[in-house]
């Protein structure tokens, strides 16, 4: 049977504490209990016993604050972060009664509260547990997915550019070397138009697309580095929405090296056939069947 806590105890509140509605306190969903100066017990609400768990019989009326804080991590109600319970213990007793400022405490069996006190006159003070556990979670899910994501885009050889607002969001490291930076972080919040500098006839739709354009669509261009080197780049491009933000990415593969030994290729062919055109005498060519 839960304590009960319809009034408080004869004795322990002064006359001139100010009342409370007991029938409003338990039509909060959110765990509630209410302080007096001396840092006793003096309301709660059923979440708040509903809370407790096997420490419910500490939900009375005269139970001291640092007592009950000491009962939730000696019984592991409450999860302390890496099992520092005594620098928890000084925290959270340093935080009680500082006014609005809110943090989260694991309680056992993975959930999460987050914690608010207010003073509420007369020296009392109110102390709310919100459940934040699925907030908590989608956010562990949030930051595992996040991490997934920028170690595939680091392990990718390709540079990737994540712009908005015609400035470098995110870049990886295939990227910051491509241009000449020793950290991706050096690129951030640069102007993208500034990164490269444009060889003559470059047009500005093949690195924004138009309409018709599809992220399958590829274009290959030569563009010179901030450093100073000259680059061809196999382009593609996406636009997303985030939280009402317009994004592009910008996916570049560097062929430069295909390209220089293309045109060495067409140099020495160049070369080879000048060579024959200079020459005195008859030359013919066979291949190895003679042909």
């Amino acid at each position: 049977m839960s304590p009960s806590h319809s009034s408080p105890l004869s004795g322990i509140v002064d006359d001139d504490t100010p009342a409370w509605d007991q029938s409003l306190l338990d039509k909060i969903d959110t765990a509630v209990a209410i302080w007096d100066r001396d840092d006793r017990l003096i309301h709660f609400n059923q979440p708040f016993v509903s809370l407790l768990g096997d420490l419910s019989d500490m939900a009375r009326h005269g139970a001291r604050f640092e007592a009950l804080v000491y009962r939730s991590v000696e019984s592991g109600l409450v999860v302390p972060p890496d099992g520092g319970s005594k620098e928890w213990l000084k925290r959270r007793l340093a935080l009680h009664r500082a006014p609005g400022e809110a943090f989260d405490i694991e309680f056992s069996g993975q959930r999460w509260f987050r914690v608010r006190e207010y003073q509420v006159g007369n020296g009392q003070t109110l102390t709310s547990w919100h459940d934040v556990t699925r907030e908590r979670r989608n956010a562990v899910k949030l930051r595992a997915s996040e991490d997934r994501f920028r170690t595939l885009i680091e392990l990718s050889g390709d540079a990737v550019f994540v712009i908005s607002g015609g400035r470098v969001m995110f870049v990886n490291r295939a990227g910051a070397s491509l241009l000449g930076a020793s950290e991706p972080d050096e690129l951030v919040g640069v102007a993208f138009e500034s990164l490269i500098d444009r060889e003559i006839g470059y047009q500005n739709e093949i690195l924004w697309p138009d309409e018709s354009s599809t992220a399958e669509d590829a274009n290959i261009e030569r563009f010179r580095s901030a450093d100073g080197r000259d680059l061809w780049l196999e382009i593609r491009t996406a636009d997303f929405e985030d939280d009402g933000r317009h994004f592009t990415v910008i996916i570049g593969r560097d062929l430069t090296a295909r390209k220089s030994a293309e045109a060495d290729a067409e140099s020495a062919r160049a070369r080879l056939a000048a060579a024959f055109e200079s020459a005195s005498e008859s030359i013919a060519l066979f291949d190895a069947e003679d042909r």
